[in-house]
């Protein structure tokens, strides 16, 4: 797993390709989530909508496509693609995952709470209202507390964790 997340993260197309070729060709659950994983550690902006796309495929099953939005939600130069991702495609991942309410409340409960801004919390927020929540409300709740959470430990200790970096990084 480790070889496949440093080779994506670290390397180009011909990595992150070689990467979607083992997903598509192997046969075991492992090997896929493994995969599924990795693709989610990209760093280069062409790479991440890449990842987004093939989240978004026919090739990803659907109980399988919170395993990339989980690696994309905590990978910093990801997070808000995903996010701008999901508004665009709203309607086609809802399609994709309602068959299945806790798949979707789990694409939804992973995809967004790793977020400490309170724009992006107001904008998920936004974003929801209106809408018919049923099925992934809980998961919506879990999202916006764990942002809560986020904003609130951000602004209480980002002083003293700026302190320590300084005296204990080189």
């Amino acid at each position: 797993m480790a070889v496949f997340r440093i080779a994506v993260a670290e390397g180009g197309g011909e990595e992150f390709e070689a990467v979607l070729k083992e997903y598509l060709s192997t046969t075991t659950v492992d090997g896929r989530e493994i995969c599924l994983s990795a693709v989610g550690r990209v760093r280069k902006p062409e790479f991440i909508q890449k990842a987004l796309d093939f989240m978004l495929s026919d090739k990803v099953k659907t109980q399988d496509k919170h395993t990339p939005a989980i690696s994309l939600a905590s990978n910093h130069r990801a997070r808000r693609a995903l996010w701008e991702c999901i508004k665009a495609h709203w309607d086609t991942i809802y399609t994709q995952l309602s068959g299945n309410m806790t798949v979707l409340d789990r694409f939804v409960k992973n995809s967004l709470n790793k977020f400490a801004s309170q724009d992006i919390l107001e904008d998920i927020e936004g974003f929801f209202q209106g809408k018919d929540n049923s099925g992934y409300e809980r998961g919506l709740q879990i999202v916006c507390d764990s942002v809560r959470g986020n904003i609130n430990w951000v602004s209480r200790d980002k002083d003293v964790v700026a302190k320590w970096l300084n005296e204990n990084v080189a």
